[in-house]
């Protein structure tokens, strides 16, 4: 990978500065050998896989929090539309990305071919769009799904479509994390349950997390985004000023939860249960918020404290609802 002078990273992490600095006009990039005839579809699907499963997360917590058993044979036709219709978004995101920006490839390691892989992208995510929708016909009603799958696939082309590509537009982009986020919960919420507008005030704090951590993804990729020529907040108005938006949208995200528990659409129990992250925010408060001078050490050891207390707290809620239909 390209090594950046020391400049450069002054530049990023400076909120007073300006963090692109212009497109990339002689950037190279050489494949790594010795990894075999494996195809690039494969070696993709080697790196996003872990991506997926994360992805894959706030709907399955949405058809958890029915409060009612799911059903063992639905429950496995949701997990096939589930993947099917996450990997179409992550399909889309990225062959957008090539599409628009050849130097993207670089991102994907052992693979030379920006073109090929994009052709790849493209008919896996008309695959995978095909089946989703299928498999939702069987779990519900064909109006829910057009509506479902409608606003889906046109929150993922705003997003990724290089003809529009609102992924570089700052507010847009926001936006459509909160919006995609939110619909991903209610996906999952309203194949088990009818409940339309608890779920809908539910997803949206888990849009709002999906939203917040965005901000801390881009100050970790800003860097790379510089070097690819990708225009997001962290690049525009530097790394330090980027993290502390973030780390303000995460406790807002956690006091709306609060506010939900309050008007009983969301249990207290669950409420604390998902309160576990905020030990993290307020652990990594001081560097992100102060002038420390690893502050790209300090958002990757945040980024995966807080993850792994969502991934936990997570689990928390899904054994709880276990243990209760066990009863």
């Amino acid at each position: 990978m390209n090594r950046y002078n020391t400049a450069s990273r002054r530049r990023l992490l400076d909120p007073g500065r300006v963090g692109l600095t212009g497109r990339v006009s002689a950037l190279v990039f050489q494949p790594e050998t010795g990894v075999g005839t494996v195809t690039p579809a494969i070696r993709y699907a080697r790196q996003r896989v872990a991506e997926l499963l994360v992805w894959m997360g706030i709907p399955l917590l949405g058809a958890f929090s029915t409060g009612e058993p799911l059903p063992f044979g639905r429950f496995v036709l949701f997990v096939i539309a589930l993947t099917a219709a996450m990997a179409h978004v992550l399909l889309v995101n990225d062959w957008g990305g090539l599409r628009r920006n050849p130097l993207e490839v670089e991102r994907y390691r052992h693979v030379s071919d920006g073109t090929a892989l994009a052709y790849t992208l493209r008919d896996g995510a008309a695959l995978t769009l095909v089946v989703g929708v299928v498999c939702g016909l069987y779990l519900l009603p064909l109006r829910m799904v057009l509506v479902l799958g409608g606003l889906g696939v046109g929150i993922s082309a705003l997003y990724s479509h290089p003809a529009i590509h609102l992924k570089e537009n700052v507010i847009a982009s926001r936006v459509l994390h909160l919006a995609g986020g939110a619909l991903q919960f209610l996906g999952g919420y309203l194949t088990f349950s009818g409940q339309l507008g608890r779920g809908a005030f539910i997803g949206l704090f888990f849009g709002w997390v999906i939203m917040a951590g965005h901000f801390v993804h881009e100050c970790i990729d800003a860097e790379s985004d510089q070097a690819h020529d990708v225009r997001t907040w962290a690049t525009r108005r530097g790394v330090r000023h980027c993290a502390r938006v973030g780390l303000l949208m995460f406790a807002c995200g956690h006091a709306y939860v609060f506010i939900l528990a309050e008007s009983a659409i969301f249990s207290w129990t669950d409420a604390w249960i998902f309160s576990a992250p905020l030990a993290v925010h307020a652990y990594f408060a001081a560097g992100i918020l102060g002038d420390t001078d690893d502050l790209p050490g300090t958002l990757r050891r945040y980024r995966l404290g807080y993850r792994t207390l969502y991934a936990v707290s997570s689990a928390a809620f899904v054994g709880v609802r276990l243990a209760c239909w066990g009863h």
